[in-house]
């Protein structure tokens, strides 16, 4: 997925989720424990399992969230996606599932405008495949 963003995105570097933790973090906040996801295998009725489906009968390890502060960020566009001067995105800013949301982050930074207002401190609540807030406090 990383080498797919990079050719949609052009001249804006994508940093991994280590880099960003390691090299531009300077406050890192965990917020729960890494997970692991085991999927059962279907049932299937009167035949075999399909072999396709069985491919996703795997398990799945999911990284230990965290929120963190990065000095010297703009947030571009209505869904706050965060961009470092010399063009540096993060990847968790753009953990986005398809290629149409793909897409619309691009045409997001190449619509960049100035800066309208700074802050000392800005924390993003959202993301560009939320769109809003409803998943902080829904719950």
């Amino acid at each position: 997925m990383l080498k797919y963003l990079r050719a949609i995105l052009g001249s804006y570097k994508i940093v991994d989720r280590r880099r960003l933790l390691n090299d531009f973090a300077s406050r890192v906040w965990p917020i729960g424990p890494e997970e692991a996801i085991n999927y059962a295998a279907p049932v299937v009725y009167g035949g075999p399992k399909p072999p396709r489906m069985l491919e996703f009968v795997k398990p799945i390890s999911l990284e230990a969230p965290f929120v963190c502060e990065v000095p010297n960020v703009e947030l571009v566009g209505d869904t706050a996606l965060p961009v470092l001067k010399d063009n540096i995105l993060f990847y968790e800013a753009l953990s986005c599932g398809d290629e149409k949301e793909l897409l619309w982050v691009s045409m997001r930074l190449k619509r960049k405008t100035k800066v309208d207002v700074e802050y000392d401190t800005a924390f993003c609540l959202i993301k560009p495949h939320s769109r809003g807030y409803f998943h902080w406090w829904g719950k």
